[in-house]
């Protein structure tokens, strides 16, 4: 009876493997749109189609000091891009601008102001390798324009 009990545990335990492979087969394939628990639009012409929003996120920390006296500034931004069509998009980036110190509390008599936000957004017609137009408005803060370099544009804004 022992025998048979751990025959019958053996066959049990080498056919898991078979019966798990067995479900790999049957994979579908899972949007954007499902992981949230919205049904994906198929309509074509849909602003509201998932599967063509992307975004992204940025924290970037700053330190400049000049004769002694120091600051950081930070600044978070939030990059979203939508492909309305095949040669057509549209960015739009939020951007927050502030010196972390003050949130915490330090220098809190001298200055009350906790940030600004420079809003930017642009469209891009690209409908060829060779053909590239965009239409846009850009906000950046003062001090950028001495850095108005095609590095720091590109990162400032995209």
């Amino acid at each position: 009876m022992r025998h048979l009990a751990i025959t019958t545990l053996v066959i049990l335990l080498l056919s898991i493997p078979v019966l798990g492979q067995s479900g790999l087969e049957r994979q579908e394939e899972v949007t954007s749109a499902d992981a949230i628990g919205k049904a994906r639009i198929d309509n074509k012409f849909s602003l509201l189609d998932l599967s063509r929003l992307d975004m992204s996120h940025s924290y970037t920390i700053s330190y400049f000091s000049s004769n002694g006296h120091g600051t950081t500034i930070g600044m978070y931004m939030n990059s979203i891009r939508y492909r309305i069509s095949n040669p057509l998009t549209l960015n739009v980036n939020l951007a927050w601008v502030h010196q972390p110190g003050q949130l915490l509390g330090g220098d809190r008599g001298t200055q009350t102001n906790y940030g600004s936000i420079y809003p930017s957004f642009s469209l891009e017609y690209r409908p060829s390798d060779k053909f590239y137009l965009e239409i846009g408005y850009h906000s950046v803060p003062a001090y950028m324009y001495y850095y108005n370099t095609d590095r720091m544009r590109r990162n400032w804004f995209y």
